[in-house]
Protein backbone atom coordinates (compact mmCIF):
# COMPACT_ATOMS: atom_id res chain seq x y z
CA UNK A 1 0.00 0.00 0.00
CA UNK A 2 1.05 3.38 -0.54
CA UNK A 3 1.20 5.56 2.74
CA UNK A 4 2.12 2.85 5.86
CA UNK A 5 4.61 4.92 7.84
CA UNK A 6 4.82 3.35 11.43
CA UNK A 7 2.06 0.61 10.64
CA UNK A 8 3.18 -2.67 11.66
CA UNK A 9 6.19 -1.77 13.96
CA UNK A 10 6.60 -1.71 17.46
CA UNK A 11 4.84 1.58 17.30
CA UNK A 12 1.40 2.43 19.10
CA UNK A 13 -1.31 2.49 16.48
CA UNK A 14 -1.76 6.17 17.50
CA UNK A 15 1.11 6.96 15.39
CA UNK A 16 0.60 4.99 12.41
CA UNK A 17 -0.03 7.09 9.04
CA UNK A 18 -3.54 7.50 8.38
CA UNK A 19 -4.31 6.54 12.21
CA UNK A 20 -5.64 9.03 14.63
CA UNK A 21 -6.34 8.83 18.30
CA UNK A 22 -8.74 10.68 21.33
CA UNK A 23 -6.53 11.87 24.30
CA UNK A 24 -5.19 9.47 26.51
CA UNK A 25 -7.27 8.77 29.30
CA UNK A 26 -6.71 6.77 32.69
CA UNK A 27 -5.12 3.57 31.76
CA UNK A 28 -3.94 1.48 34.72
CA UNK A 29 -0.85 -1.44 34.24
CA UNK A 30 2.82 -1.35 33.47
CA UNK A 31 3.10 -1.73 29.91
CA UNK A 32 0.99 -0.61 27.23
CA UNK A 33 -2.20 -2.60 26.63
CA UNK A 34 -2.55 -2.77 22.54
CA UNK A 35 -6.03 -3.37 23.34
CA UNK A 36 -6.36 0.07 24.91
CA UNK A 37 -4.21 1.69 22.30
CA UNK A 38 -6.74 0.22 19.66
CA UNK A 39 -9.99 1.75 21.77
CA UNK A 40 -8.49 4.81 21.46
CA UNK A 41 -8.11 4.67 17.59
CA UNK A 42 -11.01 7.63 16.28
CA UNK A 43 -9.90 7.50 12.80
CA UNK A 44 -8.82 5.43 10.25
CA UNK A 45 -8.14 7.15 6.51
CA UNK A 46 -6.15 5.18 4.38
CA UNK A 47 -8.44 6.05 1.32
CA UNK A 48 -7.33 5.64 -2.17
CA UNK A 49 -4.20 3.89 -0.45
CA UNK A 50 -3.52 0.90 -3.17
CA UNK A 51 -4.72 -1.56 -0.22
CA UNK A 52 -5.44 -5.28 -1.48
CA UNK A 53 -6.72 -8.15 -0.67
CA UNK A 54 -9.41 -9.25 1.70
CA UNK A 55 -11.35 -9.53 3.34
CA UNK A 56 -11.51 -6.86 6.19
CA UNK A 57 -10.13 -8.62 9.28
CA UNK A 58 -12.77 -9.30 12.35
CA UNK A 59 -10.22 -7.54 14.77
CA UNK A 60 -11.66 -4.36 12.55
CA UNK A 61 -14.24 -4.76 16.10
CA UNK A 62 -11.55 -4.24 18.66
CA UNK A 63 -11.44 -0.62 17.66
CA UNK A 64 -14.50 0.24 19.75
CA UNK A 65 -13.75 4.09 19.79
CA UNK A 66 -13.43 4.37 16.36
CA UNK A 67 -15.93 7.28 14.69
CA UNK A 68 -14.65 7.32 10.91
CA UNK A 69 -13.49 4.39 8.86
CA UNK A 70 -12.32 5.67 5.33
CA UNK A 71 -10.89 2.79 3.11
CA UNK A 72 -12.68 4.00 -0.04
CA UNK A 73 -10.92 3.58 -3.86
CA UNK A 74 -8.95 0.19 -2.72
CA UNK A 75 -9.22 -3.17 -3.79
CA UNK A 76 -10.56 -4.61 -0.38
CA UNK A 77 -12.28 -7.86 -1.29
CA UNK A 78 -14.65 -9.84 0.54
CA UNK A 79 -18.05 -9.90 2.80
CA UNK A 80 -18.28 -7.02 5.32
CA UNK A 81 -17.44 -8.44 8.60
CA UNK A 82 -20.51 -9.08 11.27
CA UNK A 83 -17.62 -7.35 13.45
CA UNK A 84 -18.06 -3.88 12.15
CA UNK A 85 -21.27 -3.85 14.00
CA UNK A 86 -19.56 -3.46 16.99
CA UNK A 87 -17.97 -0.47 16.34
CA UNK A 88 -21.04 1.38 18.13
CA UNK A 89 -19.65 5.14 17.62
CA UNK A 90 -18.78 4.88 14.57
CA UNK A 91 -20.11 8.10 12.42
CA UNK A 92 -18.56 7.58 8.79
CA UNK A 93 -18.58 4.39 7.17
CA UNK A 94 -16.75 4.68 3.21
CA UNK A 95 -15.73 1.54 1.65
CA UNK A 96 -16.67 2.53 -1.74
CA UNK A 97 -14.92 1.62 -4.96
CA UNK A 98 -13.72 -1.14 -3.27
CA UNK A 99 -14.63 -5.51 -4.45
CA UNK A 100 -16.84 -6.32 -1.31
CA UNK A 101 -18.93 -8.93 -1.55
CA UNK A 102 -21.81 -10.56 0.18
CA UNK A 103 -24.68 -8.68 1.99
CA UNK A 104 -24.93 -5.97 3.85
CA UNK A 105 -25.38 -6.98 7.51
CA UNK A 106 -28.77 -6.16 9.08
CA UNK A 107 -27.17 -6.10 12.07
CA UNK A 108 -25.53 -2.56 11.16
CA UNK A 109 -28.49 -0.72 12.92
CA UNK A 110 -26.21 -1.49 15.82
CA UNK A 111 -24.33 1.20 14.74
CA UNK A 112 -26.48 3.38 16.15
CA UNK A 113 -24.03 6.84 15.91
CA UNK A 114 -23.63 6.31 11.89
CA UNK A 115 -24.67 9.26 9.60
CA UNK A 116 -22.45 8.37 6.56
CA UNK A 117 -22.94 5.13 4.98
CA UNK A 118 -21.05 4.82 1.65
CA UNK A 119 -20.77 1.54 0.14
CA UNK A 120 -21.65 2.00 -3.43
CA UNK A 121 -19.39 0.83 -6.41
CA UNK A 122 -18.63 -2.46 -4.62
CA UNK A 123 -20.06 -6.14 -6.06
CA UNK A 124 -22.72 -6.11 -2.58
CA UNK A 125 -25.80 -8.66 -2.75
CA UNK A 126 -29.28 -9.16 -1.58
CA UNK A 127 -31.29 -6.96 -0.15
CA UNK A 128 -31.20 -3.74 1.30
CA UNK A 129 -31.45 -4.25 5.31
CA UNK A 130 -35.07 -2.97 6.65
CA UNK A 131 -32.98 -2.40 9.71
CA UNK A 132 -31.26 0.54 8.47
CA UNK A 133 -34.19 2.49 8.71
CA UNK A 134 -33.56 2.13 12.69
CA UNK A 135 -30.50 4.72 12.52
CA UNK A 136 -32.07 7.81 13.06
CA UNK A 137 -28.89 9.56 12.61
CA UNK A 138 -28.09 8.87 9.30
CA UNK A 139 -27.66 11.93 6.44
CA UNK A 140 -25.70 10.23 3.49
CA UNK A 141 -27.01 6.90 1.98
CA UNK A 142 -24.68 5.99 -0.62
CA UNK A 143 -25.44 2.22 -2.29
CA UNK A 144 -25.10 2.05 -5.84
CA UNK A 145 -23.94 0.42 -8.60
CA UNK A 146 -23.90 -2.79 -6.48
CA UNK A 147 -25.86 -6.08 -7.05
CA UNK A 148 -28.71 -5.12 -4.62
CA UNK A 149 -31.84 -6.52 -5.44
CA UNK A 150 -35.27 -6.91 -3.59
CA UNK A 151 -37.92 -3.93 -2.48
CA UNK A 152 -37.09 -0.51 -1.48
CA UNK A 153 -37.43 -0.98 2.28
CA UNK A 154 -40.30 1.04 3.23
CA UNK A 155 -38.49 1.64 6.43
CA UNK A 156 -35.65 4.18 5.08
CA UNK A 157 -38.57 6.56 4.97
CA UNK A 158 -38.83 7.23 8.80
CA UNK A 159 -35.33 9.01 8.25
CA UNK A 160 -36.19 11.94 8.86
CA UNK A 161 -32.87 13.54 8.62
CA UNK A 162 -31.28 11.52 5.51
CA UNK A 163 -30.80 13.77 2.55
CA UNK A 164 -28.95 11.87 0.35
CA UNK A 165 -29.99 8.36 -0.27
CA UNK A 166 -28.32 7.29 -3.84
CA UNK A 167 -29.31 3.71 -4.87
CA UNK A 168 -28.99 3.79 -8.79
CA UNK A 169 -27.10 0.55 -10.31
CA UNK A 170 -29.11 -2.04 -8.61
CA UNK A 171 -31.95 -4.46 -9.38
CA UNK A 172 -34.39 -2.40 -6.16
CA UNK A 173 -37.85 -3.32 -7.00
CA UNK A 174 -41.17 -1.75 -6.24
CA UNK A 175 -42.14 1.97 -6.06
CA UNK A 176 -41.14 4.52 -3.83
CA UNK A 177 -43.94 5.51 -0.64
CA UNK A 178 -45.59 8.42 -0.92
CA UNK A 179 -44.11 9.64 2.16
CA UNK A 180 -40.94 9.65 0.71
CA UNK A 181 -41.50 13.33 0.15
CA UNK A 182 -41.43 14.43 3.71
CA UNK A 183 -37.59 12.70 3.92
CA UNK A 184 -35.11 15.94 3.85
CA UNK A 185 -34.42 15.07 0.08
CA UNK A 186 -31.04 16.62 -1.12
CA UNK A 187 -30.96 13.97 -3.37
CA UNK A 188 -32.62 10.91 -3.57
Amino acid sequence: WKERDGWLTELTECKWKGVHCTQQTEHAGKDQDRTFEMKRVAFIDLGENGLTGGPLPAEIGLFKGLEHLHLFGNQIKGPLPEELTQLTNLRSLYLDNNELTGRIPASMSKVTALDHLHLSNNKLSGPIPNSLGELDALLDVRLSNNDLTGEFPLELVNLRNLSTLLLEGNSIEGSLPHDISSMKADSA
